[in-house]
């Protein structure tokens, strides 16, 4: 293990190893957080060396990892956050200070951390901010029960990832991006441009997913009017990574058609439950997802911090 210790602190952080990152896993409640993270080490989009304890002699006390956008980023985000109560912010700075300074060593450029609120104390958003990270977008959480799914209208052709292909696909998601009402989505296309901003889009997701073919395109005749990313997370719970319409085909009530297609793959599936997040400024997909028998559960916070300076268009 290769422990970084803090100068006049009680604590040490540690970098783990292949040989200690059970101890990562160690702590009560990670059996699911185990099973989504050893699968990121075998596409190289996570390491053990990028997984963080927190120490004070033989206690451990806390944990944070870190884990790329998609392999060949070099943008990351932190997973597994945990911290002692008693002591939220000073270990935090500490855990998260030590380990950021080790992953520059990466060309980490920037990262980012999803604060959701019924999961972190009130003083959470005080510890991102004292680290230099910047609030830079709220979600809202919304979640439904599929017992019994809306009634919709057919009105759509769909064509799946497979059949479409990936260039196909990352045009669509460039065509369903302009104007959205998605601020981190926004800020990707004002800053890289539309195209790069789709292939960089495409590869977070297909990070996600083993197989695509989930993935649909929706056509009314050989016109294109949106798409639909389902997933499935574990055995019982359905996730919607992402929807978007064209632009000319918004307010016509396709939005809903997509979502109920997405849950009813899901209920095929298995699933019990569904959930979506959204940019808390987007009203009208707020408004479809309340129609079609979602509810808000929670927020989420996209903290954000770079370390490189980004180059103009």
């Amino acid at each position: 293990m290769n422990a970084v210790c803090l100068q006049g602190a009680s604590m040490n952080v540690i970098a783990c190893s292949t040989e200690t990152i059970e101890e990562f896993f160690g702590f009560p409640d990670s059996s699911g957080l185990k099973a989504g993270v050893i699968p990121l080490f075998k596409q190289g989009i996570s390491d053990p060396q990028w997984c963080f304890l927190l120490s004070s002699g033989s206690m451990l006390l806390g944990r944070a990892g870190y884990m790329k956008k998609h392999a060949s980023s070099h943008e990351f985000l932190i997973f597994g956050l945990l911290l002692p109560q008693d002591s939220y912010i000073s270990s935090g700075e500490i855990l998260l200070h030590r380990s950021l300074d080790h992953m520059k060593m990466f060309n980490i450029e920037s990262v980012e951390y999803q604060l959701f609120s019924h999961e972190h104390p009130p003083e959470a958003e005080k510890l991102f901010t004292s680290l230099g990270l910047q609030l830079v977008q709220e979600k809202i959480r919304f979640e439904a029960d599929l017992a019994k799914l809306p009634i919709s209208r057919k009105r759509l052709r769909y064509v799946s990832f497979e059949e479409a292909g990936y260039r196909t696909y990352a045009e669509a998601v460039q065509e369903v991006t302009r104007g959205t009402l998605d601020r981190d989505d926004a800020e990707a296309v004002q800053q890289y441009g539309e195209e790069k901003a789709a292939e960089m889009y495409m590869e977070t997701l297909l990070s996600m997913e083993d197989s695509p073919n989930a993935w649909l395109l929706a056509y009314q005749g050989d016109n294109l009017v949106g798409l639909v990313i389902p997933q499935v997370h574990g055995s019982s719970r359905g996730v919607i990574n992402y929807i978007g319409i064209v632009p000319e085909f918004r307010g016509k009530g396709y939005g809903a058609e997509l979502i109920v297609k997405a849950l009813e793959f899901f209920q095929k599936q298995g699933c019990a439950e569904a959930a979506a997040d959204i940019d808390s400024r987007n009203a009208p997909m707020k408004k479809i997802l309340i129609e079609t028998g979602f509810t808000q559960t929670t927020s989420i916070l996209l903290f954000r911090k770079s370390f490189v300076k980004r180059k103009p268009l």
